[in-house]
């Protein structure tokens, strides 16, 4: 017994025609004739009595037809369940970024769940070396970090695609000197007190900073913390120039985004990196343009 041979009994007892029944099911009569007998005798009865006045059930073909019928139903219904949970279902992506990320990244996600709203999110703020260490581990969809090519970690496990150039910047409120600058140096930095975000571990910031003796005023990885004592002190903190440029200290004017040079703007490369096995799903790519977009506005 097949759902074929349900559906041909079905039909032939709705239309009371073997012939009827095949056009209406686009196949011909010989082939639903056949269907029926190889079924009756599978169960060792006789569900039509075939005659000129047409073709109509016994009474154990009734039996069999109001199965067939119920049998066909519930498939249906669970044909709609499934379609119904494949429309809604769910995409979840892991994401580890690095502090650069953590006002734009929010951002970015609110816009692709107003195009794709079945998408959930689990994200963890962490350094570049333990993102990459998840990686290693397969642990995670996608990661956003800065770092120099000659600096990321690379894995064979890993793709890499370069999102920006970006210049590194110090962020600083009224009460500090740099204020007015259109830019620092490195130099002007020493024995200034700094905001240290936790997690960084920046190897262009180590490398321009190196020489530098500066009192970290306050660490920490709460974000709100940092800017809101950045806004009340004479500190600085490290940053990009597209890192911050949403804050609302920063579009208030309370707190000011001022480019490092060392001769030139000093540049470091913005990378997304994801695991190979997995690859790019479509709502990865979406987000990954997103992104992009918000880093250039």
């Amino acid at each position: 017994m097949n759902i074929e041979q349900l559906e041909y009994i079905v039909f032939v007892a709705s239309e009371n025609s073997i012939t009827n029944a095949a056009k209406k099911l686009n196949i011909s009569p010989s082939a639903i004739s056949q269907s029926i007998t190889q079924l009756e005798k599978e169960l060792n009865i006789t569900i039509f009595n075939r005659s000129r006045a047409g073709t109509t059930p016994t009474n154990e073909g009734l039996v069999v037809i109001t199965r067939a019928i119920n049998i066909l139903s519930n498939l249906r219904e669970l044909n709609n369940e499934l379609s119904l949970y494949k429309n809604t279902k769910k995409t979840h992506l892991k994401i580890s970024t690095s502090p650069t990320f953590f006002q734009i990244l929010p951002d970015a996600i609110v816009k692709l769940n107003k195009i794709n709203n079945h998408i959930t999110y689990e994200i963890v703020e962490s350094s570049p070396e333990d993102i990459m260490k998840n990686f290693e581990r397969d642990n995670d969809d996608i990661g956003f970090l800065a770092a120099d090519e000659k600096d990321l970690i690379k894995d064979e496990k890993c793709g890499y695609l370069l999102l920006h150039h970006a210049n590194l910047c110090i962020i600083v409120g009224k009460d500090s000197k740099f204020f007015s600058y259109d830019y620092v140096t490195p130099a002007d930095l020493n024995n200034q007190n700094l905001i240290l975000y936790k997690n960084t571990n920046n190897q262009a910031i180590q490398e321009i900073s190196k020489n530098n003796t500066n009192q970290v005023l306050l660490s920490s990885n709460k974000d709100q913390f940092l800017l809101k004592m950045l806004v009340e002190s004479d500190a600085f903190a490290y940053t990009h120039e597209f890192t911050l440029k949403n804050s609302k200290y920063v579009k208030s004017g309370a707190l000011r985004i001022i480019p490092i040079k060392k001769n030139k703007p000093i540049k470091q490369e913005i990378w997304a990196v994801y695991s190979k096995s997995k690859g790019l799903s479509e709502p990865l790519k979406a987000l990954i343009e997103i992104l992009k977009n918000e880093i250039m506005k």
